[in-house]
């Protein structure tokens, strides 16, 4: 491992200034001895990338993105949204990968087959026309260093669900979505279900989220605020 590597640990003491993508990696930083630290995201947006959260509807859309591989999480999401009360509610599904086929045979063995889309893999223009159409981003990934989804999705006005850890958890705060724990599988689950539960239940709780992460994404996330840590 890195943090045990000699030369690893004799640069990060000698540097001026380390930046971390998160909160996770500053803080094995500093066990190796690092003295300035900022944590900054490895991605961002453009002005032209941001739209105004739109009025909702009453009823609720979930979207997922991304690689359909075992720690993206996604079955975590449907184990969440199976239990939901709101049985008007959706849940799409964009990406493609090794674990679709469980994915797709749980929602034909718990009857979700009317209210769970899967689109498979899309190119991005398509995708982010897919979560404008959404009302929440659901993404339970428990390894992701960036977590560029949900930065788009905050930059069109959507609520994000996420596990708190790695990148995603830097994006969000508590007025942007919900950050869900990671402890264990069935403790994820169920605040997840707990975080659907409220914002498929409330439109306006929606509206506000997606109007505060826009508001989130300009004022910490566009590449030239970014760029002001480089100065």
């Amino acid at each position: 491992m890195a943090e045990w590597d000699p030369f690893v640990r004799k640069t990060v003491r000698s540097a001026n200034r380390i930046f971390a993508s998160t909160t996770d990696t500053a803080e094995r930083l500093k066990k190796m001895g690092a003295q300035n630290i900022v944590v900054q995201t490895q991605v961002g947006m453009t002005r032209s990338e941001l739209k105004e959260a739109a009025p909702v509807e009453m009823s609720c859309r979930f979207i997922s993105v991304g690689r359909m591989i075992h720690w993206k999480g996604f079955i975590l999401g449907l184990k969440a949204f199976v239990k939901l009360k709101n049985k008007t509610a959706e849940f799409w599904f964009v990406g493609d990968g090794v674990c679709r086929t469980e994915l797709e045979e749980f929602v034909q063995v718990n009857g979700l087959t009317d209210r769970v889309t899967f689109f498979g893999s899309l190119p991005r223009e398509k995708v982010l026309e897919k979560i404008s159409e959404a009302d929440v981003l659901v993404h339970p990934s428990f390894h992701d260093s960036a977590g560029l989804v949900c930065l788009e999705a905050m930059a069109l006005g959507k609520p994000v669900l996420c596990l708190n850890t790695g990148g995603p958890a830097e994006l969000l705060d508590e007025y942007t979505g919900f950050k869900c724990s990671v402890d264990t599988a069935q403790q994820a689950i169920i605040e997840l279900h707990s975080a659907m539960e409220a914002v498929s239940e409330d439109a306006g709780l929606r509206t506000t989220m997606g109007t505060r992460a826009v508001e989130r994404v300009r004022s910490h996330f566009l590449w030239e605020k970014k760029a002001e840590c480089f100065s």
